[in-house]
């Protein structure tokens, strides 16, 4: 599904997870230059920066601290700082990294396995 029409009509993502090891759906919106407001719980709350692309708030059920993340959000000049701040962090994470460092780290496993002592004949 293509996500883009979705987030141009966004403001912002909603995404009070309780757990996410990296939620790709932020890393989109982040790169459709919308801030996230997640729990931190996600992954992606270790790259954004409080007030600035993001919004953090420690779980999930913390409904009012999710609404002040959205509210934070709202003034215009502040959500026009944050779209741009936004993309800038999703630029540090192209499609491209994610592939490399995931073929490197299977290939560190493998690598283990090969030499590892239950493994040799």
């Amino acid at each position: 599904i293509d996500v883009r029409p979705v987030f141009a009509q966004a403001h912002l993502l909603l995404h009070p997870t309780i757990y996410d090891p990296f939620a790709n759906a932020c890393l989109e919106a982040l790169a459709s230059g919308l801030p996230v407001v997640t729990t931190r719980q996600n992954g992606v709350a270790e790259i954004l920066e409080q007030g600035i692309s993001g919004f953090v708030v420690e779980e999930a059920g913390a409904v009012e601290e999710l609404a002040v993340g959205v509210r934070w959000f709202m003034a215009p000049d502040r959500w026009k700082q944050a779209s741009v701040a936004a993309r800038k962090v999703a630029e540090r994470f192209p499609v491209e990294r994610n592939a490399r460092e995931t073929l490197d780290l299977l290939l560190q496993v493998a690598a283990v396995r090969r030499g590892s002592p239950s493994n040799r004949r």
